[in-house]
Parts: structure tokens; sequence; C-alpha cells
């Protein structure tokens, strides 16, 4: 629950400037200790750069700030938000946060990257001896309950933290577990990550119900996903199982491949429509599926806790080194024949910065031809 504490809403900081950062760390403390009984903290880590590093900083709404050297007795003189957009800043306040709730009583725990197998495996560790409630805001965080949960532990129950004017829901991992299944359960890291989660794409117009009833009647699909269970596999094996599985999923025809699906569905939409057939509604192509599939199975690996942490691994599996963090790698091929990029244009009349410039849009460098 460490990172649900950043919110706006759950723990407002004082006017800047009006308060130390000892104090802020104190603001915390009362939160925590007013709202749970016997809480166990864990926060993430921000010294190791990560898969998940690029989501940390979209959702910082990519801001760039310097990074602040503090004491307990030094006023808090940026805006929160700037503040933790440094991940350093973050790292800074975890330990002066974890240092204040030890002594308030409470139990800490950091991982030194994404903390959430730490966070499922806590809760469920805890489930072993008493009723337990996981308080985070990730669906992530519930498909790992899902994952990891024994049945024969004590009640388990995942809950968003409370946000105003919204619905508050509770799931019982129990009920859950016991509703949906030992084995969709035991794949069900599989059928998240490949429709999309924080390290890997969505994938458009399949909702992840639809996927959950679509594993129960296939067993062709629960095939695949033995695939990306397995640890000893390899390239080859993992993106033929994940084109096969997307072609499962788009109820395609028996041994169809998917740029083939991918043209058949272009022409059915050509011929329904009067608009223009959006690129993103299709199915992506096998170039594409390959690297996402192989980012899906890292991912896997990595929640499984194989130990498939290190930058080298993850750049075997999808992703590149670039701007000091990893950066999925999308296709090895061009977005089009060169023949065909030489006549796309933009007719804008600024210098094409922005995403209004439909080159831009859609990944393209502006030619000669370009407004």
């Amino acid at each position: 629950m460490g990172g649900a504490l950043n919110y706006r809403d759950r723990c407002p900081w004082p006017t800047t400037g009006t308060a130390t950062y000892g104090e802020i760390c104190n603001l915390y403390c009362r939160y925590v200790k007013r709202k749970y009984q016997q809480p166990v903290i864990v926060f993430d880590g921000y010294s190791t750069v990560t898969t998940k590093s690029m989501t940390q900083k979209r959702r910082s709404g990519n801001k760039i700030a310097s990074t602040v050297t503090f004491t307990e007795d030094m006023k808090a003189t940026i805006k929160k938000e700037q503040f933790l957009a440094n991940g350093k800043n973050k790292e800074q306040l975890i330990q002066m946060l974890r240092q204040k709730l030890n002594q308030n009583g409470c139990s800490t725990l950091q991982a030194e990257g994404d903390a959430e197998v730490l966070i499922a495996k806590t809760a469920v560790k805890l489930s072993e001896t008493r009723c337990t409630t996981l308080v985070g805001d990730e669906t992530d965080l519930l498909v790992l309950l899902l994952f990891y949960y024994d049945i024969k532990n004590c009640e388990l129950f995942f809950k968003p933290e409370p946000k105003p004017n919204t619905r508050n829901r509770t799931w019982s991992i129990k009920l859950s577990k016991k509703i949906l299944g030992e084995e969709l359960c035991n794949s069900i890291l599989f059928l998240h990550s490949f429709l999309g989660c924080d390290t890997t794409s969505r994938v458009f117009g399949i909702g992840k119900g639809i996927a959950v009833k679509k594993f129960k009647d296939s067993q062709f699909l629960q095939d695949q996903a033995s695939v990306f269970n397995s640890v000893e596999t390899s390239v080859e094996e993992i993106a033929k199982a994940g084109e096969n599985a997307l072609v499962c999923l788009y109820n395609g025809k028996p041994h169809e491949k998917l740029d083939e699906l991918r043209y058949r569905k272009y022409c059915e939409k050509l011929a329904s429509k009067k608009a223009q057939v959006q690129p993103q509604s299709l199915p992506p192509t096998s170039a594409a599926l390959r690297y996402h599939s192989m980012r899906v199975y890292l991912q896997i690996r990595q929640w499984k806790d194989d130990g498939c942490t290190d930058t080298k691994e993850a750049q075997r599996w999808g992703w590149k080194e670039g701007q000091g963090q990893l950066i999925p790698v999308m296709s090895d091929r061009p977005v089009a024949p060169e023949a065909l990029l030489h006549i796309i244009r933009c007719n804008c009349s600024s210098d094409c910065s922005s995403r209004r410039c439909s080159c831009r849009k859609n990944g393209l460098d502006c030619s000669p031809a370009c407004g």
C-alpha cells in the first residue's frame, strides 16, 4: 500500500513552505494509524531501472524535477507532485517515512524495484494466520493475489483505497478463486498481461472478461497459456504461442495466420463502414505481436519471482536501453513499405512538433512532400 499514500486525496501536503519534511512524514503516520489496524506498509524501490520505469514516468505526467537533498527539519518548498516526479526524492522520503512508521509501531518493507510481488506475497503470508485485507489501487495486485493465494488460508480481501464520490468495492480472494477455478487462476497472469498491463500493450476490442470465458471453453487457448507458463521455452515458441492465442481470441479461422486475419478484418471493416478504418482497431501485425509476446513472457516470469529482473534479461525479451531507462521494442519491421511512406504526407502549417501532426501521430518521419 506504500504507493497509495502518494495520491493527492489520501494525505494532502500542507501549503508549500509551511511544513518540514519531518512533519509531512508525521502526517502520513497519523493517517495510517487512524485508518488501519496492525498495518504492514510495502514500498516500491526507485534505485534500479525496471520495465515499469516508463509507466511510473507517465503517471507522474512526464514532469521533470530536480533532486532535493533534505533533512527532517527542512521546509518543503517544492510542490508535492513536482517533488514526487523525481525517483531519488521518492527514495529519500521513503527512507525517512519508514523510520517514522517503525517508530510508531507499523511494520514496513521495501522492494528493490516494483513492489507488486512483494505486496501480494506479504498479504498471502499474513493470511496464513489471520484475516487480512490488502489495500491497493492496481489491478495487477488483484491478479497476483488470485495466483498466489491458497484457499486453505484465512480470508484475504482486496480493497482499493476509498475515494470520494465513488463506489467502494471489496473482493474476497477465497470466493473469487473458488468461482474462477484453480486452473484459470494458474494462468491468470498470462491472460492479464497478454491483454494489457503496466508493461504490455492493450489489445484492441478484447476485454478480459471475454478472454476468461474463452479460456474456460477453449483447450487450444489453454495449451498456448501453458507455453507462457513454462520456464524452459524459446523466443520462437513464445512468438508462435502468442500468435495462436491472439488468433483464437479474435475468433480466427483454424490455422489462420495473424497477418491473414488482420487483412480479413480490414476488408470486413472497409465493406461495412463509410469512415476511414483506424489502424489501431485492427489486430496487430505478426512482427509487433512477436515483441509483445516476449514482454508478456518476461512479465509473467517477473510476477512468478523467477529472478528475471536485470536489464540483460529484459533486453532478451522485448526491451532495449535508452535515455537511462528500458524502452519497449515495438517491431523490427518498417511501419509501411518504403514506396508508400514516400507518398504519405501531412499538411501542418507549424513545425510538426505536436501530436496533431498526422505523421507524428502515427510514428512516421515527415518527408519533403509534407506541408
